[in-house]
């Protein structure tokens, strides 16, 4: 940052930094300087889909940052402002995508802010179609894994759970067959919900 200010990529990593030492000021601060940044490129070269996938992230991140600093301070005026974060990454999503309609980072990234909003119907759209574009995208499995695993959550119907549980189970193995290195860490997410780990077996048939 000190050789180029305008480095938005330093500005959103430095913020992604200070959000995992919980410096949430710090954090929102840097994203509203790679948002600034990003809009620069945008208005420059309207047609760089990057950008705009970039500048979804910030906003994304800078949302996750209010969130996080409203569970901190108990501030429910955090919640509103991460909301219309969300809302303008999948502005900026969506644009990157009607640029370039094969832009998997795009896709991943709007599935993620749904999934923050609780639009899982969207959120799964987006995941799926990654796969489509890319069936190795071992990301877009874990995420639409986890995707089920929220909406297992938020049921009471025993047949909802069922049909859930079989899902976000067989997107998790195919994400672990792909990534070996998710299987401690989706098997630690499971064992805190009683789920019996991804076996063997689940990963082969993945």
């Amino acid at each position: 940052i000190k050789i180029n200010p305008n480095y938005a990529e330093a500005y959103n990593n430095r913020g992604n930094a200070y959000a995992r030492l919980k410096d949430y000021d710090k954090a929102i601060d840097d994203y509203d300087k790679a948002i600034a940044d990003f809009t620069q490129v945008i208005k420059i070269k309207p047609d760089y889909a990057a950008a705009y996938n970039n500048r979804g992230l910030a906003y994304t991140s800078r949302g996750l940052a209010y969130t996080s600093r409203g569970v901190a301070y108990g501030l429910s005026r955090e919640y509103g402002k991460a909301i219309k974060d969300y809302d303008k990454a999948i502005d900026d999503y969506d644009k990157a995508i009607e640029i370039n309609p094969k832009f998997v980072d795009a896709y991943n990234n709007r599935g993620l802010a749904y999934r923050l909003l609780r639009k899982y119907d969207k959120a799964i759209a987006d995941f799926t179609q990654v796969i489509e574009i890319n069936s190795n995208h071992a990301n877009a499995y874990y995420n639409r894994g986890n995707t089920y695993l929220d909406l297992w959550k938020e049921t009471t119907d025993s047949t909802k759970k069922s049909k859930y549980e079989k899902l976000l189970r067989k997107d998790f193995a195919k994400a672990i067959k792909l990534d070996s290195a998710k299987r401690e860490p989706i098997n630690s997410m499971l064992k805190a919900d009683n789920f019996p780990p991804i076996s063997d077996e689940e990963i082969d048939a993945g």
